[in-house]
């Protein structure tokens, strides 16, 4: 009796082991299909290159960004790992010549290039400025001690006269090193702080040219800096007394060390191919003296990567165009590609710093975008098919492994002439309850002559998954996909404005595969650049020009497409 007694006992424990693990098993795949989480937490209008001071973080989770926000800079902090934003300061771009609190000069140009953050309390803001138009550009400090909630400025010699890109690294609230001007046509200056800005020191830096284009310190301490022209990169293991030369880094991009030893590079290789890159990941394990590929893609998708970070020598993120988010957890051996959280009109992820393993942050072209460390479903890819009718459309999208549940959005396309439009921000809009089925028709929602975006996001017990990417459709021959547009229905924008390296084009309304042409002219009616193309399915052209060999100052765009003809202005700034 007892032997049969345990044979009871031993099959109703393989049952309910079995019975167990049926449940467990599903809740692992899935979590294997999960992805890391971005959310959107500020609008901006801030840029890599162009117009943007950059991001800065500490140990916490404490961050502080800036930019240019139409003709204003702006900085903004974030004391809980960049979810939520609080501005502090603005300055207007073009004072001209008032005193703006807290700057003791009446510049009549500002621009803030550089930011630091290195203690919670502790932040820093580096620019320059003119005092009459187009003059000679000098320096200026802004520092806070209060967590970037009050500024105060700091007094700079004017030994830093023509300082061309005023790239700011501190090592502690303490310690830090800031570009200077030029001394001659062959030496950079650098300047050493160790009372956090109140005195400097001048150091010597063996660069062959006067542009110093990037600083930094590592996450050991160690100190980097590139030149601008040969992109040559620089290290200094003792703090700016001595320099040696590590070598030219491929990609023209910005890196990031996590140490004296290991840094990464993320940066887009032509293929030939009209304007597509593939995205190419280096690193480095020699100080940057050799760069090995770690990532590089193969399907050649549009545009490359732009800018990369590592919270140390196994978390590292990097971004570009596209919104691309690409992570790895393990040195570089992986990579995952998570959700873009953003959509439409900002075609640029250009800026992303770690404050730690646990949180990051990105700058795209209008927006901010947080890493929280955290993971949830991928959003489902989205189609549409119409039928014999004019309003005879359905929305399919793909399932989601995990996901019980869709729900999808559908808004009426709002043609606009600024690329700061944000189109699913505004009303009106249709929005279907949570379904489990992976098609809805669209028919009661829909009007003749109108174009529409449609998105579709996924949700598990447990997990929301951001809006996929907008899809485009029409229900029936509107504004330039089929035939010939009139002429009121292209539109042309231009930015940044003003352009520094370059002048992004994007123009809508055309026909499908028309052909354009495009010249630049200067003030006094001569051609300084001509171009032509093609547009693309979508009605619409995306370009982007680099400034190098063009004229400074005010240029017209002159844009031509079967009959219709847009100028609009820009000024270039070398």
């Amino acid at each position: 009796m007892h032997h049969a007694s345990s044979n009871h006992v031993l099959l109703f424990l393989y049952f309910h082991f079995i019975l167990i693990s049926s449940l467990i098993l599903p809740t692992t795949f899935c979590y294997a299909q999960l992805v890391p989480e971005w959310l959107v937490t500020g609008k901006s209008q801030f840029t890599g290159q162009e117009t943007a001071t950059g991001i800065a973080a500490c140990e916490g989770g404490f961050y502080l960004t800036g930019g240019r926000i139409q003709n204003d800079f702006v900085l903004q902090v974030s004391d809980d790992k960049g979810l939520n934003w609080q501005r502090t300061m603005t300055l207007k771009q073009n004072g001209w010549g008032e005193i703006q609190a807290p700057l003791h000069r009446p510049f009549a140009e500002v621009y803030i290039n550089s930011v630091s953050r290195p203690t919670p309390a502790m932040c820093f803001a580096y620019g320059s400025g003119t005092l009459e138009s187009g003059g000679v550009r000098l320096p200026f400090l802004l520092r806070s001690n209060d967590s970037g909630h009050t500024w105060t400025s700091v007094p700079l010699a004017d030994s830093a006269r023509g300082i061309v890109l005023s790239c700011l690294a501190m090592k502690d609230a303490m310690h830090g090193i800031r570009t200077g001007g030029y001394v001659d046509q062959d030496h950079s200056v650098l300047y050493r702080t160790s009372d956090g800005g109140d005195t400097w020191e001048t150091i010597d830096i063996p660069f062959v040219d006067y542009k110093t284009n990037w600083i930094a310190y590592a996450k050991d301490g160690t100190l980097f800096a590139t030149q601008m022209i040969s992109n040559t990169l620089y290290r200094s293991t003792d703090n700016g007394d001595t320099w040696e030369q590590r070598g030219e880094m491929p990609g023209g991009r910005t890196p990031s060390f996590s140490s004296a030893h290991v840094g990464w590079l993320a940066y887009g290789v032509a293929t030939g191919q009209a304007d597509t890159q593939r995205d190419v990941i280096a690193k480095t394990t020699d100080g940057g003296s050799s760069w090995q590929i770690v990532h590089d893609s193969l399907q050649h998708p549009p545009f490359g990567l732009t800018a990369v970070s590592c919270a140390n020598e196994r978390h590292v993120i990097a971004v570009g165009r596209i919104g691309k988010l690409l992570h790895s957890n393990d040195g570089g051996l992986s990579w995952e590609t998570a959700p873009r959280p953003f959509y439409l009109y900002d075609p640029a992820l250009a800026e992303v710093t770690h404050a730690d393993s646990g949180s990051a942050v990105a700058g795209a072209l209008f927006h901010l975008v947080t890493w929280t460390g955290e993971r949830t479903l991928p959003p489902p890819d989205v189609t549409y098919t119409q039928g014999p009718g004019s309003l005879q459309c359905t929305a399919h999208w793909s399932s989601v492994d995990g996901a019980t549940e869709y729900q999808l959005e559908l808004v009426e396309d709002m043609p606009s002439n600024s690329l700061k439009y944000e189109i699913f921000d505004e009303h009106p809009y249709e929005q279907s309850g949570w379904i489990s089925g992976t098609s809805v028709v669209l028919d009661p929602w829909l009007k003749l002559n109108r174009d529409y975006f449609i998105r579709v996001r996924a949700r598990s017990e447990e997990h929301t998954s951001d809006w996929c990417h907008p899809v485009k459709f029409r229900t029936s021959t509107s504004t330039g996909v089929d035939h010939t547009p009139a002429p009121e229905s292209m539109k042309i924008s231009l930015y940044p404005q003003p352009a520094h390296t370059e002048i992004n084009m994007h123009v809508t309304g055309l026909a499908h595969d028309t052909a354009w042409r495009l010249r630049l002219h200067d003030v006094l009616g001569r051609i300084v650049f001509a171009m032509r193309g093609t547009s693309g399915p979508d009605g619409e052209v995306r370009h982007s020009l680099s400034t190098k060999g063009l004229p400074g100052g005010l240029l017209f765009v002159l844009f031509e497409c079967q009959g219709a003809q847009r100028m609009v202005p820009v000024r270039v700034v070398n």
